[in-house]
């Protein structure tokens, strides 16, 4: 994101202790700079939008289509340089809060896969998102033709030397903003809802292993607890328990050495509800999740904005791009970029909702977790911190674009319905026109 000025660069550890003050400097004129690269495409796109605007829709739609794109790169822009410091708060309560692994237990989950899942995702979303928008502008030099990557009318001679070669630099940096920009703040908003479910995930099974963790924390337990892990049959381990995460047998002689804070004396199951390694353990659990609600809380308020931008966005680029690809004058090459654009534009928006139902339905299943804790054996006061636990889970967190609505697979229905209903209004125009 600093690459292409959506995140500010730290200068400062480059320059001596007098010059600290050009870091800000420095940020706000590389952001300028891109600044100038977006909205130099978005504006002479729009004109040219307003020059053929007498002609046919088949004339004007492959203009249309770049106005949006680069109008909407460039709130992307203004939104994360205006907002980098808030940014920066959301990843840094991440890195410093997150749970790196569950409680100790006979079991036990790590967030490794779900670090790993949100990894290699954002690596091959930024890969398609930048070749799907950067190959094409190399075929001018491929094959040896004299022409723009974007098609637009300039009030000179574009064509001619120097403003040729000054005017592609700027749009092949423009293609690469839309490229990276588009893919690493998707692939970014995706990875955090990864990372998330992970939490839940060993929230959920430090509740499954509360009774165990309390044996470890109350010690001379070892055996008991190596005997009841032997009795596992992973074969029958349930479906889908977890999002991400693969449960894990518990070293437990490293396990009970290394947590053994209240002395030993001896475990009873019938006493366990008047156990305080158990509330302990309980309270753990409880800090946990009261971390995840306050992250996720934040990641609403961060991205609700951008969400609604890019609903509407991806809405209206769709049906554009569907009445550019059908109107029976495209080469091979525009045809393909089309796809290229149709493809990435379809599937981001897919991907934004089907992680936000992810989100949303791990948000839901506290009760199945506690369900599967030694609940029965609590007392009173544990019980009824269970209940709270349980009470905070009865309003599912959700993604919403805007506040206005929520982010879901139906939403997703929903866009394409309205891109498909827009479209066939343009057609019937265009069929008028004929």
């Amino acid at each position: 994101m600093a690459v292409v000025g959506m995140y500010p660069i730290d200068y400062a550890k480059y320059l001596p202790r007098r010059l600290f003050f050009l870091s800000e400097i420095l940020n706000r004129m590389y952001f300028g700079f891109w600044q100038l690269i977006c909205i130099h495409i978005a504006v002479v796109q729009i004109a040219s939008v307003y020059v053929n605007w007498g002609k046919s829709l088949d004339d004007i739609s492959q203009y249309l289509n770049t106005s949006l794109i680069y109008v909407f790169t460039y709130y992307i822009i203004l939104y994360f340089q205006g907002r980098c410091r808030t940014h920066a708060k959301l990843i840094n309560y991440l890195n410093e809060n997150f749970k790196s692994r569950s409680a100790p237990g006979i079991t036990y989950v790590t967030l490794e896969p779900a670090y790993k899942a949100a990894n290699k995702f954002t690596h091959i979303w930024l890969v398609c998102c930048t070749f799907g928008t950067l190959h094409w502008a190399f075929a001018p030099i491929l094959t040896g033709t004299r022409v723009l990557p974007l098609n637009a009318w300039y009030p000179f001679d574009a064509l001619a030397s120097p403003q040729y070669e000054i005017i592609y630099i700027c749009q092949f940096l423009g293609q690469i903003l839309v490229g990276i920009g588009y893919g690493i703040v998707g692939g970014m908003l995706m990875s955090k809802i990864t990372l998330l479910n992970g939490q839940y995930d060993m929230l959920f099974c430090s509740l499954k292993n509360l009774e165990s963790t309390a044996m470890i924390l109350q010690g001379n337990h070892t055996e008991d607890l190596k005997k009841r892990q032997e009795k596992i049959d992973r074969t029958k381990d349930e479906v889908n328990e977890y999002y991400v995460s693969q449960e894990l047998l518990e070293n437990l002689n490293i396990a009970t050495k290394a947590i053994n804070t209240f002395g030993t004396r001896e475990y009873n199951t019938e006493e366990l509800e008047l156990s305080n390694e158990l509330t302990t353990t309980l309270k753990d659990c409880i800090k946990h999740h009261q971390m995840i609600i306050k992250f996720c809380h934040m990641l609403e308020h961060f991205y609700h904005f951008y969400n609604l931008g890019k609903f509407f966005q991806i809405t209206f680029l769709v049906c554009l791009l569907a009445v550019t690809a059908t109107t029976g004058q495209n080469s091979f090459m525009k045809m393909v970029t089309i796809a290229e654009y149709l493809s990435l534009a379809t599937s981001e928006l897919l991907l934004f909702c089907y992680y936000a139902d992810m989100l949303t339905y791990q948000s839901t299943r506290l009760t199945e977790a506690i369900i599967r804790s030694p609940w029965y054996k609590c007392g009173g006061p544990v019980r009824r911190d269970m209940i709270i636990m349980l009470a905070n889970s009865l309003k599912p967190f959700t993604l919403t674009a805007g506040k206005f609505f929520l982010l879901t697979v139906e939403s997703f229905k929903s866009a394409m319905m309205a891109s498909f209903s827009y479209y066939t209004l343009l057609t019937k125009f265009r069929a008028r026109e004929d």
